[in-house]
């Protein structure tokens, strides 16, 4: 991932070794209707969305005879809702699984227990039951509002597709780079549509069956050119390609603008560990703790964390480097329960050794 902070700090450090965060994408085959029920590539697909963390859905926004569409026309917002469909209908059956799995366990008077035998700290019926109602209501399980963060966390290791944070990614022709096409702009309003939604509540389901709070979680909404993206991978030298871009009203590729957009859907910061060997930045979720960054670098810093001696960017470029910047006094020591910062320049100290 770009990282033009990375790039001044390293320089100030005196090191040409620079190491950024990786973002892995994975280019996956649309699915067609009844893939939940094993159509098309179905089951395979399905298994290669759970594992990622974020989903971009790209959705054709352009008219092109030469280029078949599946349903032999071109809707995009049709196309958006066959795979939200289709990821509530798996994230359903896995629900129902959950659910029958547990009655069998039931019937055998087993204790309520996960599959390592500790005791659950959430009500898991009650869960599967709001799960199940919110599911058959079209609600995406991202946008259900629980009440505790241990549901939360239950939740979150049960990988629901529908889950994941979600973008849209338009991709149209080459006159629809500076202002949408009408595929695009319907994308775009169907989107700002869901993101408008008020709060609302699902009646339970029955007898003895919570009602489901719903609070939308904001999607994001991208527009590029896959075509002109193709077309500018084929010029030899940055000075062709940047002129070709120019010519075409884009001062960059569409990929920076996806890392910012994906990266956001993460939720995720950037601390910075600078010396002369090299200097790094690290991918970390917001409201993450010293000691957990200290363990991004290595488990041991983490068992063994004291401190952390923490530098803003903005001191550490000021006084042009790490000794000045702790001379001037800018270093500040933080301990356990300091929340990182994005852009933090941290050396962290454990007991024995300091670690960068």
């Amino acid at each position: 991932m770009p990282d033009p902070l990375l790039a001044q700090l390293a320089a100030l450090a005196n090191t040409s070794k620079l190491i950024s965060p990786q973002m892995k994408f994975v280019d996956i085959a649309g699915i067609i209707k009844g893939a939940s029920a094993g159509a098309g590539l179905g089951n395979k697909f399905l298994a290669n969305v759970k594992e990622a963390d974020v989903l971009l859905h790209v959705v054709r926004c352009f008219d092109d005879p030469q280029v078949i569409h599946v349903e032999s026309t071109v809707d995009p917002v049709a196309d958006m809702k066959t795979i939200e469909t289709e990821l509530l209908l798996a994230d359903l059956q896995t629900v129902e699984k959950r659910i029958e799995n547990q009655e069998k366990e039931k019937n055998k008077h087993k204790s309520k227990a996960d599959a390592g035998g500790a005791q659950s700290q959430v009500d898991r019926p009650a869960l599967y039951a709001t799960l199940r109602a919110a599911l058959n209501a079209g609600v995406a399980v991202s946008d259900i509002a629980w009440e505790s963060d241990a549901q939360r966390a239950e939740v979150a290791l049960m990988q629901l597709l529908t889950h994941k944070p979600m973008a849209y990614v338009c991709n149209v022709d080459e006159n629809s780079i500076e202002q949408h096409n009408a595929h695009s702009q319907k994308v775009f309003d169907h989107v700002a549509a869901i993101n408008a939604a008020p709060a609302s509540t699902i009646p339970a389901a029955g007898a003895g069956q919570p009602a489901v709070q719903v609070q939308r979680v904001p999607r994001a909404c991208l527009r590029v050119c896959s075509q002109l993206e193709s077309e500018v991978q084929t010029f030899d030298s940055a000075e062709s390609r940047a002129e070709f871009l120019a010519m075409n009203s884009l001062s960059g590729t569409s990929l920076l603008p996806i890392l910012h957009t994906a990266n956001r859907l993460l939720k995720n910061h950037k601390f910075y560990t600078v010396g002369e060997a090299e200097a790094r930045a690290w991918a970390i979720q917001e409201g993450a703790l010293a000691p957990e960054a200290a363990g991004k670098i290595h488990s041991d810093l983490q068992k063994g964390f004291v401190c952390a001696e923490v530098i803003k960017p903005g001191d550490f470029i000021k006084h042009g480097g790490d000794s000045a910047a702790r001379a001037a006094g800018c270093m500040k020591v933080e301990g356990r329960n300091y929340a990182v910062q994005d852009g933090d320049i941290i050396v962290f100290r454990v007991s024995g050794q300091k670690g960068r």
